[in-house]
């Protein structure tokens, strides 16, 4: 038979195969020149003051510097990523987060290594249940995995998740990677997207938020248990003793005093979460959330809709925590800023006068 007829015929047989290699190969070659791009000419950086257009969308976490550049691995293993999602039918913010994911977890690169018996690009745990050493290191089988949809493991992925949609981006990772950083993940966000919409030719992945949200803002406990604890910054961890940021300020409380929500807003998350214990989680819009962490009862429920004061659990000590005390955190884009001076400035002085 003639070469050329054996090749079509063998080309045409295994046609999807090289149909999916085509593509892949084209979206990391495209991934890895803008940026190589980038890096020349600060691209994929933080939007100035002022800026308008499709750069003002960009308004997540932890935006890119101008060195960011991918190499030809990385950008291979992005591309790979966002074409399995793509075959998923997973939506592009789908894909932010398991870009996301991927960086923080093993900076999108197949290791071969990691905590205990992580590997891979998710740093799936075989004796968790994610597949065998080869499946983890499997690029497309891994990402089937973190999405729910892999044949060879009946873990819990990304589109299993109830209301994922709604999350943030760090949140939802969360629920899927089970970290013992739950927040790390925020920090990639803005490069995700930059990594996605590169790809895809999608826009406004992130919200144009306006920072600040509204309403009434009420103390979430009682006057006589804000009594203040450690504060927001760098300490010791009471339990590891490492020096890291501790991102809100602690209350010391009884053992069940009532927790209220500070402001009206939608429950995100209310249950375990880490060293958090359990953990809920308010979206006020605007950008804002806040965070109730360690308490001994929780009240509400994800998607739930609370008001300024509403009662949403009460103290506890779950989770890394020594004594019952409640820890509260403020965000402004998924960023810890210092409860205390922010919530001044919502009229809320919450040492020790309550609202």
């Amino acid at each position: 038979m003639d070469p050329w007829i054996a090749g079509a015929q063998l080309a045409w047989r295994y046609r999807r195969i090289v149909l999916a290699a085509l593509v892949v190969f084209a979206v990391a070659t495209w991934l890895f020149l803008l940026t190589v791009v980038a890096a020349a000419t600060g691209g994929f950086s933080a939007p100035e003051e002022g800026a308008t257009g499709r750069d003002a969308s960009i308004t997540c976490v932890g935006a890119p510097s101008k060195e960011l550049s991918l190499s030809q691995e990385q950008a291979a293993n992005a591309a790979k990523i966002i074409a399995v999602a793509q075959r998923l039918k997973v939506s592009p913010r789908g894909q932010v987060v398991a870009i996301a994911t991927a960086l923080q977890e093993s900076s999108l690169l197949n290791l071969n290594h990691g905590d205990r018996d992580s590997l891979g690009l998710f740093q799936q745990r075989p004796s968790q249940g994610w597949g065998s050493p080869a499946q983890v290191r499997d690029v497309v089988k891994s990402t089937e995995a973190f999405f729910g949809r892999a044949t060879h493991t009946d873990n819990r992925g990304l589109l299993d998740v109830q209301g994922w949609e709604s999350m943030p981006v760090t949140v939802a990772a969360q629920t899927v990677q089970a970290s013992a950083f739950p927040e790390a993940y925020a920090r990639h966000e803005a490069t995700s997207v930059a990594i996605v919409e590169t790809a895809s030719g999608e826009t406004g992945l992130c919200e144009d938020v306006s920072v600040g949200g509204s309403g009434k803002w009420r103390a979430p406990l009682p006057a006589d248990a804000l009594v203040p604890g450690s504060p927001f910054g760098i300490r010791l961890h009471p339990i590891t003793g490492v020096a890291r940021m501790h991102e809100g300020t602690d209350f010391a409380a009884p053992l069940g005093t009532p927790l209220h929500a500070m402001s009206s807003g939608k429950v995100v998350h209310a249950g375990p979460m880490g060293g958090y214990g359990n953990l809920v989680i308010v979206d006020h819009d605007g950008g804002i959330t806040t965070r109730y962490a360690h308490m001994s009862q929780v009240d509400v429920r994800p998607g739930q809709t609370v008001k300024a004061g509403q009662r949403i659990g009460a103290v506890g000590s779950t989770g890394q925590s020594t004594g019952a005390h409640l820890h509260l955190e403020v965000r402004v884009r998924e960023e810890a800023v210092n409860p205390l001076p922010w919530l001044q400035g919502k009229g809320l002085d919450l040492n020790g006068k309550g609202s």
